[in-house]
């Protein structure tokens, strides 16, 4: 059993997300968690399934809508919601930020890059979201809370680093396997859910 939609939204703007203190000195990036009550599945939050593409090193993965920070953002919560918008095909006009969970040191994309810090942030809708993914997305899915409160449904997988064989925690979805980054941020939502009021 998870908290219902309303107490997930006041959980949220009580919790006290961790931020790299040195994420000014780093790339910065945000993803766009859109949580909502879906018909049929209850507090969902909306996934995406990255096309497969040479040189992403999230390529094919289950994520969040986001990416790196541009100049000619504003602040972070814009770079989210220019990534929504433009890796979705749709407006973000109906989406309002509620919180934020903590920053996510990511793996530079070479060495001697700087690191990347990953800001997740969350958003409620008040408007049906109706996507027309870009090229870097296969596919759109919302995908229930309730599956990552149900134990027996996590998997593990093998993954290999720089040639070490690890063995990590999963999801999977209607065939899809959620793992990583995404999961990480997932488990820590999910923390926030259960916080005690």
């Amino acid at each position: 059993m998870i908290a219902s939609y309303a107490g997930i939204l006041q959980q949220a703007q009580r919790y006290q997300a961790q931020k790299k203190w040195y994420r000014a000195l780093s790339q910065r990036a945000a993803v766009c968690m859109v949580v909502d009550e879906r018909p049929g599945l209850g507090p969902a939050v909306l996934m995406i399934k990255r096309a497969e593409r040479t040189g992403d090193p999230w390529s094919g993965q289950m994520a969040f809508p986001g990416g790196k920070h541009d100049t000619d953002d504003e602040h972070i919560t814009a770079t989210a919601l220019r990534e929504f918008e433009e890796e979705l095909g749709t407006t973000a006009a109906s989406l309002q930020r509620f919180g934020r969970l903590s920053d996510i040191l990511a793996r530079p994309y070479r060495p001697m890059q700087k690191p990347m810090v990953v800001s997740p942030l969350l958003f409620s809708s008040s408007a049906e979201i109706t996507p027309e993914p870009n090229e870097e997305v296969a596919d759109v899915l919302w995908v229930p809370l309730s599956l990552f409160a149900d134990v027996q449904a996590r998997q593990e997988m093998q993954w290999q680093r720089n040639g070490v064989p690890l063995r990590l925690p999963c999801y999977f979805y209607e065939g899809k396997r959620i793992w990583g980054m995404s999961l990480m941020m997932l488990d820590e939502l999910m923390r926030l859910i259960n916080c005690p009021e």
